[in-house]
Protein backbone atom coordinates (compact mmCIF):
# COMPACT_ATOMS: atom_id res chain seq x y z
CA UNK A 1 0.00 0.00 0.00
CA UNK A 2 1.36 3.22 -1.01
CA UNK A 3 1.48 5.91 1.69
CA UNK A 4 0.42 9.55 0.32
CA UNK A 5 3.22 11.94 -0.62
CA UNK A 6 2.81 15.34 1.24
CA UNK A 7 3.89 17.29 -1.59
CA UNK A 8 0.96 16.25 -3.30
CA UNK A 9 -1.54 16.91 -0.56
CA UNK A 10 0.45 20.62 -0.54
CA UNK A 11 0.41 20.63 -4.62
CA UNK A 12 -3.51 19.49 -4.90
CA UNK A 13 -4.14 22.42 -1.77
CA UNK A 14 -2.08 25.25 -3.84
CA UNK A 15 -3.88 24.73 -7.13
CA UNK A 16 -7.39 24.83 -5.28
CA UNK A 17 -6.95 27.98 -3.37
CA UNK A 18 -5.30 29.24 -6.87
CA UNK A 19 -8.78 28.48 -8.50
CA UNK A 20 -10.69 30.07 -6.19
CA UNK A 21 -8.64 32.82 -6.00
CA UNK A 22 -9.05 33.43 -9.85
CA UNK A 23 -12.74 32.90 -9.95
CA UNK A 24 -13.16 35.46 -6.66
CA UNK A 25 -11.03 37.99 -8.81
CA UNK A 26 -13.34 37.07 -11.98
CA UNK A 27 -16.69 37.89 -10.03
CA UNK A 28 -15.16 41.08 -8.51
CA UNK A 29 -14.13 42.54 -12.27
CA UNK A 30 -17.45 41.79 -13.29
CA UNK A 31 -19.52 43.74 -10.44
CA UNK A 32 -17.36 46.20 -10.70
CA UNK A 33 -18.11 46.66 -14.17
CA UNK A 34 -21.82 46.63 -13.94
CA UNK A 35 -22.40 50.06 -13.28
CA UNK A 36 -20.19 51.19 -16.44
CA UNK A 37 -22.12 49.04 -18.10
CA UNK A 38 -25.28 50.25 -17.29
CA UNK A 39 -24.13 54.16 -17.44
CA UNK A 40 -23.18 53.28 -21.65
CA UNK A 41 -26.65 51.57 -21.99
CA UNK A 42 -28.28 54.78 -20.52
CA UNK A 43 -25.86 57.09 -22.44
CA UNK A 44 -27.14 55.26 -25.57
CA UNK A 45 -30.36 55.88 -24.87
CA UNK A 46 -30.03 59.76 -24.40
CA UNK A 47 -27.98 59.76 -27.76
CA UNK A 48 -30.13 57.85 -29.76
CA UNK A 49 -33.48 59.38 -28.79
CA UNK A 50 -36.56 57.61 -29.29
CA UNK A 51 -38.73 57.32 -32.26
CA UNK A 52 -38.58 55.96 -36.48
CA UNK A 53 -38.44 59.70 -37.78
CA UNK A 54 -35.80 62.08 -36.49
CA UNK A 55 -35.50 65.91 -37.61
CA UNK A 56 -32.32 67.73 -35.82
CA UNK A 57 -30.82 71.17 -36.48
CA UNK A 58 -27.48 72.34 -34.83
CA UNK A 59 -25.48 75.68 -35.35
CA UNK A 60 -22.45 77.76 -33.76
CA UNK A 61 -21.18 79.31 -31.99
CA UNK A 62 -23.20 78.88 -28.76
CA UNK A 63 -24.35 82.21 -28.88
CA UNK A 64 -27.27 83.85 -27.37
CA UNK A 65 -29.18 83.21 -30.52
CA UNK A 66 -32.84 81.27 -30.87
CA UNK A 67 -33.15 79.27 -34.26
CA UNK A 68 -36.08 77.04 -33.96
CA UNK A 69 -36.88 73.85 -35.57
CA UNK A 70 -40.72 73.78 -36.77
CA UNK A 71 -41.95 70.41 -38.45
CA UNK A 72 -45.18 69.14 -40.04
CA UNK A 73 -46.08 65.31 -40.69
CA UNK A 74 -49.15 63.54 -42.36
CA UNK A 75 -50.94 63.17 -38.98
CA UNK A 76 -49.87 66.63 -37.20
CA UNK A 77 -52.78 68.89 -37.35
CA UNK A 78 -50.63 71.74 -36.24
CA UNK A 79 -47.40 72.16 -36.88
CA UNK A 80 -45.22 71.50 -34.48
CA UNK A 81 -42.28 73.92 -32.83
CA UNK A 82 -41.36 75.31 -29.28
CA UNK A 83 -45.27 76.29 -29.15
CA UNK A 84 -46.55 73.63 -29.54
CA UNK A 85 -44.17 70.88 -29.04
CA UNK A 86 -46.40 67.67 -28.93
CA UNK A 87 -48.60 66.92 -32.00
CA UNK A 88 -50.17 63.42 -33.03
CA UNK A 89 -46.74 62.89 -34.94
CA UNK A 90 -43.90 64.63 -34.40
CA UNK A 91 -42.77 65.89 -30.72
CA UNK A 92 -39.98 68.31 -30.13
CA UNK A 93 -37.73 66.54 -28.04
CA UNK A 94 -35.41 69.39 -27.07
CA UNK A 95 -35.67 73.74 -27.98
CA UNK A 96 -32.51 75.33 -27.13
CA UNK A 97 -32.77 78.50 -26.09
CA UNK A 98 -28.84 79.43 -27.33
CA UNK A 99 -26.28 79.63 -24.42
CA UNK A 100 -28.90 79.64 -21.90
CA UNK A 101 -28.28 77.66 -19.38
CA UNK A 102 -26.09 75.84 -21.82
CA UNK A 103 -22.30 75.25 -21.46
CA UNK A 104 -22.35 73.01 -24.79
CA UNK A 105 -20.48 74.72 -27.58
CA UNK A 106 -23.15 73.96 -30.21
CA UNK A 107 -26.72 74.47 -30.08
CA UNK A 108 -29.21 71.13 -31.11
CA UNK A 109 -32.95 70.61 -31.49
CA UNK A 110 -35.12 68.12 -32.69
CA UNK A 111 -38.12 66.46 -33.09
CA UNK A 112 -39.13 62.74 -33.79
CA UNK A 113 -41.91 60.63 -34.67
CA UNK A 114 -43.25 57.46 -33.98
CA UNK A 115 -44.39 55.19 -37.17
CA UNK A 116 -43.93 55.82 -40.72
CA UNK A 117 -47.33 57.21 -41.94
CA UNK A 118 -47.45 58.18 -45.55
CA UNK A 119 -47.84 60.99 -47.00
CA UNK A 120 -46.08 64.89 -47.06
CA UNK A 121 -43.41 65.82 -44.88
CA UNK A 122 -41.96 69.60 -44.02
CA UNK A 123 -39.09 70.40 -42.32
CA UNK A 124 -38.57 74.22 -41.84
CA UNK A 125 -36.24 76.37 -39.43
CA UNK A 126 -37.08 80.27 -38.04
CA UNK A 127 -34.69 82.79 -36.66
CA UNK A 128 -36.70 83.37 -33.73
CA UNK A 129 -34.18 86.08 -31.79
CA UNK A 130 -30.55 87.66 -32.11
CA UNK A 131 -29.71 88.88 -28.60
CA UNK A 132 -25.75 87.99 -29.60
CA UNK A 133 -26.04 90.20 -33.33
CA UNK A 134 -24.64 86.70 -34.22
CA UNK A 135 -26.73 86.10 -37.28
CA UNK A 136 -26.07 85.18 -39.94
CA UNK A 137 -25.43 81.85 -38.98
CA UNK A 138 -25.39 78.90 -40.94
CA UNK A 139 -27.70 75.85 -39.57
CA UNK A 140 -27.21 72.00 -40.28
CA UNK A 141 -30.20 70.62 -40.81
CA UNK A 142 -30.89 66.17 -41.29
CA UNK A 143 -33.43 63.99 -41.30
CA UNK A 144 -33.40 60.04 -40.30
CA UNK A 145 -35.30 57.33 -40.41
CA UNK A 146 -34.68 54.24 -38.24
CA UNK A 147 -35.98 50.73 -38.35
CA UNK A 148 -35.12 47.49 -36.21
CA UNK A 149 -31.82 46.86 -38.44
CA UNK A 150 -30.03 50.61 -39.06
CA UNK A 151 -30.77 54.18 -39.54
CA UNK A 152 -30.83 55.79 -42.78
CA UNK A 153 -30.22 59.64 -43.33
CA UNK A 154 -32.84 60.59 -46.22
CA UNK A 155 -32.07 64.33 -46.21
CA UNK A 156 -29.12 66.46 -45.19
CA UNK A 157 -28.61 70.37 -45.93
CA UNK A 158 -27.21 73.68 -44.44
CA UNK A 159 -29.19 76.43 -44.74
CA UNK A 160 -28.20 79.99 -43.73
CA UNK A 161 -30.18 81.70 -41.51
CA UNK A 162 -29.23 86.01 -42.29
CA UNK A 163 -32.30 87.54 -39.99
CA UNK A 164 -34.85 87.36 -37.28
CA UNK A 165 -38.21 86.70 -38.13
CA UNK A 166 -36.92 84.25 -41.55
CA UNK A 167 -38.10 81.32 -42.05
CA UNK A 168 -36.94 78.78 -44.25
CA UNK A 169 -38.49 75.46 -45.65
CA UNK A 170 -35.31 73.39 -45.70
CA UNK A 171 -36.70 70.03 -46.71
CA UNK A 172 -40.43 69.12 -48.11
CA UNK A 173 -40.80 65.27 -49.17
CA UNK A 174 -43.17 62.30 -49.04
CA UNK A 175 -43.16 58.80 -47.60
CA UNK A 176 -44.33 55.61 -49.12
CA UNK A 177 -43.84 52.63 -47.46
CA UNK A 178 -41.39 53.74 -44.91
CA UNK A 179 -39.06 55.00 -47.88
CA UNK A 180 -38.89 58.57 -50.11
CA UNK A 181 -41.65 58.68 -53.23
CA UNK A 182 -40.19 61.04 -54.91
CA UNK A 183 -37.73 64.23 -54.85
CA UNK A 184 -36.51 65.63 -51.79
CA UNK A 185 -37.69 69.64 -52.73
CA UNK A 186 -37.73 73.31 -50.73
CA UNK A 187 -40.90 74.78 -52.30
CA UNK A 188 -41.50 77.55 -49.46
CA UNK A 189 -44.47 76.35 -47.09
CA UNK A 190 -44.69 78.57 -44.04
CA UNK A 191 -45.27 76.32 -40.64
CA UNK A 192 -44.79 78.77 -37.33
CA UNK A 193 -47.44 81.26 -37.83
CA UNK A 194 -49.92 78.33 -38.95
CA UNK A 195 -49.87 76.39 -35.83
CA UNK A 196 -52.70 78.53 -34.11
CA UNK A 197 -54.88 77.84 -37.18
CA UNK A 198 -57.03 75.38 -35.48
CA UNK A 199 -60.20 76.46 -36.99
CA UNK A 200 -59.08 76.08 -40.75
CA UNK A 201 -59.99 72.79 -41.39
CA UNK A 202 -57.42 70.27 -42.67
CA UNK A 203 -53.54 71.80 -42.58
CA UNK A 204 -52.64 69.37 -45.54
CA UNK A 205 -49.97 71.65 -48.04
CA UNK A 206 -52.07 71.00 -50.47
CA UNK A 207 -54.99 72.70 -49.16
CA UNK A 208 -53.14 75.73 -47.27
CA UNK A 209 -50.34 76.88 -49.43
CA UNK A 210 -48.87 79.41 -47.03
CA UNK A 211 -45.49 79.75 -48.67
CA UNK A 212 -43.16 82.43 -48.39
CA UNK A 213 -39.33 83.00 -46.32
Amino acid sequence: MAIPDDSDKSTSIAFRDVLFLTLSCFVIIIILLLPHIAVDLDQRKVDDPPGHIIVEISWKPNTWTDIDLWVLSPNDVRPVGYSNQDGRGFNLLRDDLGNRLDPLPENYENSYMRGIPDGEYIVNVHGFSDTAKALPLEVHCSVRIKNKKFTTVIAKKTVLVTHVGQEITVFRFNLKNSTLDGEVHEVPYGLRLRNVNLGMGSTSPSTLNFGGQ
